[in-house]
């Protein structure tokens, strides 16, 4: 397990996040959970589904936006990835700073790890 405060070093600049607390993770649910269900409640406009199909369409998003897995997989999305940095950066102005510096898929492995999931980032000249 992580638990300890990391700092990021990209284009010459250091960027400082730390662990979220469990309060702040469940606020990121929350945040999902809204998220998902707004998307699903747009699709079910959009395709006309109506009824017991619409509430078992919008039920079944919220369910797997609840799941504690989709907080960990939320930060392989862009809007997920900047949100936990946000959540957890020293200071929450240099995330644009740093989305702007790197690819997405690095904001992604530095968001897991503000969620203490052990990532380790292979040297680009490494094997694998």
């Amino acid at each position: 397990m992580i638990v300890t405060k990391f700092t990021v070093e990209e284009g010459g600049r250091e960027f400082r996040f730390r662990p979220l607390t469990v309060r702040e993770r469940m606020g990121l649910v929350s945040a999902h959970v809204e998220r998902e269900k707004a998307n699903a409640l747009a699709i079910v406009k959009a395709t006309g589904i109506s009824g017991k199909d619409a509430a078992t369409f919008v039920a079944e998003a919220v369910g797997n936006a609840q799941r504690v897995s989709a907080l960990v997989l939320d930060c392989f999305t862009l809007e997920g990835a900047i949100a936990v940095l946000r959540a957890a950066a020293e200071r929450s102005d240099d995330v644009d700073d740093l989305a702007a510096l790197v690819e997405p898929g690095r904001l992604s492995v530095y968001a897991a790890r503000c969620l203490n999931i052990d990532t380790t980032l292979q040297d680009k000249s490494g094997n694998g």
